[in-house]
């Protein structure tokens, strides 16, 4: 069963008042900090499911129903696409994610300066810009120097069936995680071996996919300002989330 509850972190002794230690130079409790967290719902077990009501929900609209039907704020999801070696020991299986929200910055390169400008030149540009994006302004212009490192843009800019935006689909989004996972694959970034975490076939049979509770979005408690409930707290425990297919 996950329920809230909270965490008590040792302090770094350096900077602490002389007080905040005991006779035998020990820190004491009440100096400790503690940091409080939440389970949504604040009680349930691994059965619980939180379903959405279909997979034509946009993402936008899918940070929209955290929000509004269960009062959580949807900081950022990124989706485990598979598994490789590594850790310390170089054979633990673990994770390959991939961002979905916020949506990773779809690059229009024509936008972008030349790569024979200086790098002063090409801030200056991208951040006069009209039409780039005011957030995404840093991204471009960290994108451009990547490809004057590498002497050319991408081919063909990006990839239509890879790009994710708040107007897409939770299906689509699922599609998306699938060919990214099979592009993973042929570029050695997923063990074979390991298995691919979605797949395309698998997404036109399933009846429902499942967001397990260790894979959900990151998500903070709206304040409600109700009962003394006024500061955000992290969701540390989030239900799975079920998106119908069918």
């Amino acid at each position: 069963m996950y329920t809230p509850g909270k965490t008590e972190t040792k302090p770094e002794a350096n900077g602490l008042p002389a007080e905040a230690f005991d006779e035998k130079g020990d820190i004491k409790k009440e100096f400790y900090v503690t940091d409080e967290y939440s389970a949504y719902p604040k009680k349930h077990s691994v059965w619980d499911k939180l379903t959405v009501e279909s997979a034509d929900m946009t993402l936008k609209q899918f940070a929209s129903w955290f929000e509004d039907e269960h009062n959580l704020d949807m900081g950022s999801w990124n989706f485990i696409i598979g598994h490789k070696k590594g850790g310390e020991s170089g054979k633990e299986n673990v994770p390959v994610s991939t961002i979905v929200y916020p949506p990773p910055v779809a690059f229009d390169y024509a936008l972008m300066p030349a790569l024979t400008v200086s790098q002063g030149d090409a801030m200056r540009e991208i951040m006069g810009s009209k039409v780039i994006p005011q957030v995404a302004k840093m991204k471009y212009l960290n994108e451009w120097k990547t490809a004057q490192a590498k002497g050319s843009f991408p081919e063909g800019g990006a990839d239509p069936k890879l790009v994710i935006t708040n107007d897409s689909s939770l299906r689509q989004v699922l599609e998306v995680m699938a060919r990214k996972a099979e592009i993973a694959v042929t570029e050695g970034k997923i063990d074979p071996k390991l298995g691919v975490t979605i797949d395309l076939e698998s997404l036109k049979t399933r009846k429902f996919w499942l967001i397990q509770s260790d894979e959900t979005p990151s998500c903070d408690t709206v304040p409600t300002y109700v009962d003394g409930d006024d500061e955000a707290i992290e969701v540390k425990h989030l239900a799975a989330i079920k998106i119908p297919l069918q």
